[in-house]
C-alpha cells in the first residue's frame, strides 16, 4: 500500500514545482487517472485481507464503512482546502504541495504495519441446533 501512497505523494510534489499551464495540468490529471487507478485496483484485495485479519471476520464491514467515511471526509474537506488555499495565495502550489506531503506521510505510517505479526483466525464453533432469534422462539 505505501507504493500508492508514494506514487501520489511524489507526483504532487512535482505539480507543486511544475509551471502552472494547460498541457501540465492535463498530464497530471491524465497521470493520476492511470497509475493510481491501477494502483488503487491492485491494492483492494490487499486492504479487504488485512482488514479482515487484523479485526476479524464479523466487524469487517463496520471496519470498512468507519475506513470509507474517513476517505470521503478527506476528500471534502481537501477540495475546500484546495480552493481556499489558492484564494490565500493565487496559485495552486500551495493546494499540491500539501497534497505531496499527506500521502508521503502516509506511506511512512504504512510502512510501520508488520504482516508477520497477524494471530490466525480461529475457528467459530457451529452449533448444532439453531440459535433463538430476537422476539422468537
Amino acid at each position: 500500500m505505501w507504493r500508492n501512497h508514494n506514487t501520489q505523494g511524489y507526483t504532487d510534489f512535482v505539480m507543486a514545482m511544475a509551471p502552472e499551464n494547460a498541457p501540465s495540468r492535463i498530464f497530471y490529471g491524465w497521470w493520476m487517472a492511470l497509475a493510481l487507478s491501477i494502483i488503487v485496483f491492485l491494492s483492494a484485495g490487499i486492504r479487504f485481507t488485512m482488514t479482515g485479519d487484523i479485526f476479524g471476520p464479523f466487524s469487517v464491514g463496520s471496519i470498512f464503512g468507519r475506513i470509507f467515511l474517513s476517505h470521503q471526509t478527506g476528500s471534502s474537506l481537501g477540495t475546500w482546502l484546495g480552493g481556499f488555499l489558492f484564494d490565500v495565495t493565487g496559485s495552486y502550489g500551495a493546494a499540491f504541495g500539501v497534497a505531496g506531503a499527506l500521502p508521503l506521510i502516509a506511506a511512512i505510517l504504512s510502512l510501520s504495519i508488520d504482516e508477520k505479526a497477524r494471530p490466525a483466525c480461529r475457528a467459530v464453533p457451529i452449533p448444532s441446533r439453531p440459535l433463538p432469534v430476537a422476539g422468537g422462539s
